[in-house]
């Protein structure tokens, strides 16, 4: 073989080796990308309407007589007159009026359910409180329980920043289809001052 031949023949043969990672770079099996897993978008309650924890008849008690301010003997005659047991679940449903910019009372529907998790149903209304905080209201609040997680109120009436009220409701224990009634009737020692007139109907979804 010349010379020239030999120069050639290393040439080529060091231009493979030199070739040989890059090709294997382009032959190689990449690795397959697992894709991440979508995340679960939270559950989102529409403004104003709140649903409140699974409790206990002891607990509902206790919770019951915290935010109205009632005895705790006088908050657990009041649920076990609507026949509630130390085996009943109930949940706090909420729903905010918007009265006015700076005040939002709330309607609150303390309520025994059935089952547990998201399975859980509306068994009976047994106690509705108008949370009115700095006012009065003088009206009617009328509240239907229509299936499993809905319930329908009307409150048609006047708030006043002054008066006492004297709430008498029609029934003592209302179950699917029922009806809810509480005549407000406020009496007043002196001049009333009136807030605002105020009507709000509606069914609401707590699901």
């Amino acid at each position: 073989m010349k010379k020239w031949e030999k120069v050639l023949l290393c040439f080529v043969i060091l231009g493979g080796l030199l070739l040989l990672p890059a090709c294997g770079e382009k032959t190689a099996s990449q690795p397959e990308t697992t894709q991440a897993p979508q995340a679960t978008q939270p559950v989102k309650t529409p403004e104003g309407i709140s649903v409140g924890n699974v409790m206990t008849f002891e607990e509902i008690v206790t919770e019951y007589g915290e935010k109205t301010g009632k005895s705790p003997q006088e908050a657990r005659s009041i649920f076990a007159a609507q026949g509630g047991t130390r085996e009943s679940l109930y949940r706090r449903l909420s729903v905010t009026l918007d009265v006015a910019q700076d005040y939002r009372p709330r309607l609150d529907f303390y309520c025994k359910i059935t089952g547990n998790g998201e399975n859980w149903q509306l068994d009976s209304i047994d106690v509705v409180e108008l949370m009115q905080e700095s006012k009065q209201f003088g009206g009617n609040i009328e509240v239907w329980l229509r299936s499993g997680k809905r319930i329908e109120y009307i409150i048609n009436g006047d708030f006043y920043n002054n008066g006492v009220p004297d709430t008498k409701l029609e029934h003592d224990r209302w179950g699917t289809g029922d009806y809810f009634g509480m005549p407000f009737v406020l009496s007043f020692t002196g001049q009333p001052s009136h807030f605002r007139y105020f009507y709000a109907g509606e069914t609401v979804d707590f699901s």
